[in-house]
């Protein structure tokens, strides 16, 4: 976990360096290339044995790191950089991962030896995995931490989204569920320092995030 934050650390610092030459949609494939890419890799492996405080510094580093990516001011607000960028959160990554690598074994796209531990406790029922993918999965008391996060974050996503029969569906569901919590407007309202220190922003401490401005990027 150490090296994953220390090479995060090191993307910010390379954004930061080139964030006066390189365009925006550049700044942002720099982003993708070097934080995104080490937060994503293994991730359903080490991600459910991260404290509370080192996902806290992972956040903090992907917000400073998309600051760097719009040249924003240092404390301006991230969730709207986060949506207009199309970008999960440390936490909402963690948990996509994890609901398309069970989706995958549950409908049988991953070899058997990688979806066994897993669907272990199915053998009993008499569903279809194949083509029922709402079962939810039952708990052991000796399965490993992994599984147990496995299991826990499959079952508690709603049903519809279980039985969502293609994967790309799944995925595009996801990401717009995730998408939709980040708020795309100041909550405090016209008295927002931050708002006020940023001329660009409405009065209500807005960064409108239109269709144009999420598929047309500098």
């Amino acid at each position: 976990m150490t090296k994953v934050i220390q090479k995060v650390k090191a993307a910010c610092f390379a954004l930061n360096n080139t964030k006066n030459f390189l365009r925006k949609r550049e700044r942002l494939c720099v982003y993708r290339s070097l934080v995104e890419s080490h937060l994503r890799y293994g991730i359903i492996f080490w991600g459910p044995k991260v404290t509370k405080v080192e996902a806290n510094t992972i956040l903090k580093l992907q917000k400073r790191a998309l600051r760097n990516v719009e040249i924003a001011r240092y404390n301006s607000h991230t969730d709207p950089l986060f949506h207009k960028f199309r970008i999960l959160k440390f936490n909402d990554l963690l948990r996509m991962e994890q609901i398309v690598w069970t989706y995958k074994s549950v409908m049988g796209i991953f070899p058997e030896h990688l979806t066994q531990p897993l669907l272990a406790n199915l053998s009993t029922t008499n569903c279809n995995l194949r083509s029922q993918s709402t079962s939810t999965l039952p708990r052991n008391g000796r399965e490993t931490q992994l599984l147990t996060s496995l299991k826990q974050t499959w079952n508690d996503i709603d049903e519809s989204l279980r039985n969502t029969t293609s994967l790309d569906v799944l995925k595009w569901n996801l990401n717009s569920k995730f998408m939709s919590e980040y708020t795309k407007r100041c909550t405090a309202g016209p008295s927002c320092p931050v708002c006020k220190q940023d001329p660009a922003l409405t009065p209500l401490g807005a960064l409108e995030v239109s269709h144009e401005t999420q598929t047309q990027i500098d």
